[in-house]
């Protein structure tokens, strides 16, 4: 990948460059199989089947808190650097670790795609009428106001290093607000059992966190 572009110019420069392609997702790939071979053709057959018959297990966490969203990182001085951090991200990994130990007592880590789904039940205002307060346990009436998705979203940093390697293999997340009388944090984790080919693997592989995390013994088996 190349480099993200870091003035006005440079964004406008990608615009053009990638404006002019096709819209249509058929016209793409005509375009990409133009001159293809049998065999070439044949492989990729193989992999897309490979893809389709890839198998998912499912993870699902249940912490009962009033869901928070994550607080601004700020900077503070260490000798003679300065370091960010994110206030109360300890405090809140701490407390999942000893939820999975608890819960779970040993977690293969994941570091294979995954896929995730986090509902944030947050408590219902005092303010609601009584009927208000029934909608909005039955999920009819939703959270318009903070903590902002984006910064509950957040919240899930401290699945680093305990569920998956790290949050670069999520491919797909939704985020979701919801009103309770038992406030919650909800998180659904669905991983593939293998690899949708063989440069993701090899990326992984690769990567400082699967190398450490092995060295450390947090992974156990692959996902096969």
């Amino acid at each position: 990948m190349g480099k993200k572009p870091t003035t006005l110019k440079g964004l406008k420069k990608e615009y053009e460059k990638y404006e002019p392609i096709s819209e249509d997702f058929y016209d793409r790939i005509c375009t990409m199989m133009n001159g293809i071979t049998e065999t070439k053709l044949r492989d990729l057959m193989l992999q897309v089947v490979h893809i389709n018959k890839t198998k998912t297990h499912k993870l699902k966490f249940i912490l009962y808190t009033v869901p928070k969203g994550a607080s601004r990182p700020r900077a503070r001085r260490v000798g003679k650097h300065i370091q960010m951090y994110v206030p109360n991200a300890d405090l809140m990994n701490k407390f999942f670790k000893e939820y999975l130990l608890k819960t779970f007592g040993t977690v293969h880590i994941v570091y294979t795609p995954c896929r995730i789904k986090c509902n944030y039940y947050l408590p219902i205002p005092s303010g609601m009428t009584k009927n208000e307060k029934i909608l909005a346990e039955a999920g009819k009436i939703q959270p318009i106001s903070k903590p902002d998705w984006d910064n509950l979203g957040k919240t899930t940093d401290m699945l680093n290093g305990t569920v998956w390697i790290d949050d670069a293999l999520v491919v797909k997340g939704t985020v979701e607000k919801f009103y309770s009388t038992k406030p919650r944090i909800e998180i659904i984790v669905k991983y593939d059992k293998s690899f949708d080919c063989e440069y993701n693997r090899k990326a992984v592989m690769k990567s400082k966190y699967f190398k450490e995390m092995m060295k450390n013994g947090l992974i156990q088996e692959y996902h096969e």
